[in-house]
């Protein structure tokens, strides 16, 4: 390194200065590999330049050969002398160095050897030596020394609709029938109807003509469950067959909202450690909305409501009482009058209160508003006018559209050991609810009109029969196991065996999985249609819940009950 007092004096120099010269560059040498040895281990002072100047100098000599460093006193100073010990902390030094050029561009003492970062000439300036602040460094100090890991996500899936909802869709509608046909000969017996049939000429002969049979009348609009005056009939002919099934034309795209959030931490002795949460949050999901619910008539000349007056006659059936409700005395009197010319009392009861307990008694007895009502418009033709509490073409009129919606949340806790000492394991925990008030999936919505499938109880509030779901299971303990038994050439026991005792005693392995969950809820039917035609109602607690024992389980064996 070249001095302010040596470029004043020039080269004219005696063997003596020379000679001390040359010792101290050795010195100089000798610090200076000292100080990249200090660098390189990362031990020592932290790198210091300062950065001034024109900007266009500046690119213009990091484009020549000649770069400048800088090397602050104090990096020299350690590299020569022996460190105190009592050296430490925060330094604040201020020097004043005077650029020196320089011809080989990787030997830096400041940065290390082939550096790649450019050079620049300093001018001299405060430099203040601090420790690092590393984000990751102070990361690993809270959480562990990269052993933990954080998870955050969240997104948004949409559904298509089609699959199993448009195909039952294709096979139930009425918008492009394809079911209409002219049948022939004779149910249940196919001799007579191959014999009866115009195209049969014998079994030894093709049909002399007519090979192709007529093709079914099915002009547009195909109208079902009404005579040729239009009139409407399905209701008053048993409900079904047939039953309407079409898309809401409201229905949008299902979406669900998926969140998570979790952490892994590395134990010790090859243990991993896992927790998340989970959720899902299901949206404007497809289900069956039933239209011909039953709609909860008004009587004009009373004022009094269908449901009302069932409930009503109900009460009265249960206490043996036939007092007149003024709901079913002005209907089916009315009815009776427009179709027979006749009355309840013409026909021998004491009223039409009387008249509907005595044909339906057992549905009134449970609670079955529709399948009475139905009855009503069926018997004898019907003793209601059509259309009142449920429609007279259909008494089943299924809707797919947006009527489900789902919420799903859950605890996941996963330890793992990873294998050693011929073992490895994983034990899983879930603790999760999932709420919904429609459980079936959509391809079983076809065979609501039977069941009531993917069908929800009440349109008028979507959160009446909202619940835990049909696959709901709080409790979820799975795990599975590997273990490779000590046995065998070079393992505990049979260390030294030879090898043809090792291919029969060696390579051996445990393993099983093993799962246990908490029960599935389950729903009791009353086989009873109190709001829909189609919609088996569940049933209702009418005592205290304090009688309800839950956690039962029965022992097959032994046929006893167990909590």
């Amino acid at each position: 390194m070249l001095h302010a007092a040596d470029v004043v004096r020039g080269p004219q120099r005696s063997v003596r200065e020379e000679e001390a010269e040359r010792r101290h560059r050795r010195h100089e040498d000798r610090g200076a590999g000292r100080l990249r040895q200090a660098e390189a281990d990362g031990r020592h002072a932290e790198r210091a330049r300062g950065e001034e100047g024109d900007d266009a100098e500046s690119e213009q000599e990091a484009s020549s050969e000649h770069r400048a460093r800088t090397v602050p006193l104090d990096r020299l100073t350690d590299a020569l002398e022996p460190r105190r010990p009592e050296e430490s902390g925060e330094r604040r030094v201020r020097h004043d160095v005077l650029p020196v050029p320089s011809a080989d561009p990787v030997d830096d003492p400041v940065r290390g050897r082939h550096s790649e970062e450019p050079h620049q000439v300093h001018a001299a300036q405060t430099h203040e030596v601090l420790p690092r602040q590393n984000p990751r460094a102070e990361k690993r100090h809270v959480l562990g020394d990269r052993k933990t890991t954080l998870r955050l996500g969240a997104s948004m899936l949409y559904d298509r609709i089609g699959g199993g909802a448009s195909f039952g869709l294709d096979q139930n509608t009425y918008l492009f029938d394809s079911s209409a046909d002219n049948p022939f000969g004779f149910s249940g017996d196919p001799v007579s109807s191959l014999l009866a049939d115009s195209r049969f000429h014998g079994y030894n002969n093709l049909p002399s003509s007519g090979f192709f049979p007529t093709p079914p009348d099915a002009t547009a609009p195909h109208a079902p469950n009404t005579l040729s005056d239009g009139t409407p009939v399905g209701t008053s002919q048993g409900g079904f067959p047939p039953s309407f099934f079409q898309f809401d034309r409201n229905a949008r795209s299902p979406y669900s909202i998926l969140l998570n959030f979790g952490f892994q931490r590395e134990l010790p002795g090859n243990f991993l450690l896992e927790a998340n949460y989970v959720g899902r949050l299901g949206r404007r999901l497809l289900a069956v909305g039933d239209a011909a619910t039953i709609t909860n008539f008004k009587d004009p000349a009373s004022g009094q409501f269908l449901r009302a007056a069932f409930g009503q006659l109900q009460t009265e059936f249960s206490q043996g009482s036939n007092a007149p409700i003024p709901w079913f005395e002005n209907q089916i009197n009315q009815g009776l009058t427009n179709n027979f010319g006749l009355t309840c009392t013409d026909i021998g009861f004491v009223n039409c209160t009387d008249f509907t307990q005595q044909f339906f008694g057992n549905l009134i007895a449970k609670g079955d508003l529709s399948d009475t009502i139905e009855g009503l418009a069926s018997l004898a033709g019907g003793v209601i006018e059509p259309n009142i509490g449920l429609p007279a073409q259909t008494a089943a009129n299924g809707y797919i559209g947006n009527y489900a919606n789902s919420n799903y949340n859950a605890l996941f806790v996963s330890l793992r050991k990873r294998l050693s000492y011929g073992l490895q394991f994983d034990f899983n925990y879930t603790y999760s609810h999932s709420i919904d008030n429609m459980s079936s999936v959509t391809n079983n919505y076809v065979t609501y009109t039977g069941s009531g499938t993917g069908l929800v109880c009440e349109l008028e509030d979507l959160r009446v029969c909202r619940g835990s779901s049909d696959f709901d299971a709080r409790h979820t303990i799975s795990a599975n196991y590997i273990y490779a038994l000590p046995f065998g050439r070079g393992r505990a026991f049979g260390h030294n065996s030879s090898k043809a005792l090792d291919a029969f005693i060696g390579g051996w392995s445990w393993s099983g999985i093993v799962s246990w969950r908490t029960g599935y809820p389950f729903s009791a039917t009353t086989v009873s249609f109190p709001t829909a035609f189609t919609l088996d109602a569940p049933a209702v607690l009418n005592g205290s819940a304090s009688q309800l024992t839950p956690g039962l389980h029965t022992d097959a064996p032994t046929g006893h009950r167990h909590k």
